[in-house]
């Protein structure tokens, strides 16, 4: 699976009154999302607040984001459980229901048990039972257990771990998953205040990929100035993408739609 664009984190409503999945409203926020120019669409992440749906829910937004996508428009789901039993339960059922991808987060109860050959190993059993694409995602500030760099090399070079979203907000532990995944996987920015530098290292919305010093230093310049000179990141309520170099008219269009 290629993971290349921008991936909206999407949220979950609810009915005020009865705390009910709000289904109807979740469907028109699909219809709208899929209006814009993105890559596709998670559901049931951190944002979609899956570590409170039961399972019949999370099915329930799967299936209604499937049923309602365009052509070409990804779909991953949020299916990390307690146990590897149940994560592969959850892969299972979402990929029935239409997801392209799971989003898959570490056990952490037992996080004094969780060392790297534990988590590899969970990883390796969810990965070889699931009918979709495994993304690993490393979320500290929810999930207390670190998806080391080393240990994200090595699970992507199993067929079926498509790469990391790495929620951490830490740009040190960005790079050195960059350097470590390489070019067997892809790493996720899930973390909106490092959309920007990681932008810088590679000039591409989702992927970031290792350069030479120099490369860097030119495609980073080259990306500096051609934001600034659109304000893309001031709140201009029209860009012009076609004058962004190409791989940047998803961010171009993201960064609109937000601020319009």
């Amino acid at each position: 699976m290629k993971l290349d664009g921008i991936f909206l984190p999407v949220t979950t409503p609810f009915d005020p009154v009865t705390g009910d999945l709000d289904l109807g409203a979740f469907a028109d926020n699909i219809q709208a999302w899929w209006a814009h120019p993105i890559a596709g669409v998670v559901v049931g992440g951190s944002t979609g607040e899956q570590a409170l749906l039961d399972e019949e829910e999370l099915l329930a937004l799967v299936a209604r984001a499937s049923r309602s996508r365009p052509d070409g428009m990804a779909l991953i789901a949020g299916a990390g459980a307690e146990s590897t039993r149940a994560t592969i339960r959850l892969c299972e059922m979402a990929a029935r229901e239409g997801a392209d991808a799971v989003l898959v987060k570490p056990p952490a109860y037992y996080r004094g048990r969780m060392s790297p050959e534990a988590i590899r190993t969970y990883f390796v059993a969810v990965a070889n039972a699931s009918p979709v694409p495994v993304i690993l995602y490393h979320v500290p500030k929810f999930v207390p257990v670190e998806i080391v760099p080393e240990l994200a090399g090595d699970l992507v070079r199993h067929e079926n771990i498509a790469g990391i979203k790495d929620s951490s907000a830490d740009i040190h532990n960005l790079g050195a998953l960059c350097e470590s995944v390489g070019e067997r996987g892809t790493v996720v920015v899930g973390a909106g205040t490092l959309l920007y530098p990681g932008l810088e290292i590679v000039v591409q919305p989702s992927r970031i990929r290792c350069y030479s010093d120099q490369e860097y230093l030119d495609r980073g310049l080259t990306l500096s100035e051609d934001l600034s000179s659109c304000d893309l990141l001031m709140g201009v309520k029209e860009v012009e993408i076609d004058a962004l170099i190409p791989d940047l008219g998803g961010l171009a269009a993201y960064a609109w739609n937000r601020r319009k």
